[in-house]
């Protein structure tokens, strides 16, 4: 699955019927957030049951401040709804995809 770009708050309720959800929360100026594209679509590749879906914090501020986003990148993994645990900072593809066998898992 491709990467999503949520492009307004109301997206955001429709996005998250999705059983499993990966918020990636960066902006256009973030160094760090521009190396974990490449990182999150390779992850999405190989998660297909994953929606991993953009937050353009500039965009999109009071979507960053509903999840308490005080760092860029940070990732937030949701499954049913729920946000289970947030990671801050750039990370390697093995990282991520350890996290979301673990939070992500399909039953």
């Amino acid at each position: 699955m491709a990467l999503l770009a949520l492009s307004n708050a109301a997206d955001l309720s429709k996005a998250l019927t999705h059983p499993y959800v990966l918020l990636d929360f960066w902006a256009p100026w973030c160094g760090p957030c521009k190396q974990m594209h490449p990182v999150l679509e390779q992850l999405a590749r190989s998660n297909p049951h994953i929606s991993v879906i953009t937050v353009n914090v500039d965009d999109l501020p009071e979507i960053a401040a509903r999840y308490n986003i005080r760092a860029l990148p940070s990732l937030v993994f949701i499954r049913d709804g729920t946000p289970l645990t947030t990671k801050i900072g750039a990370a390697p593809l093995s990282t991520l995809s350890a996290l979301a066998d673990q939070y992500l898992a399909r039953p």
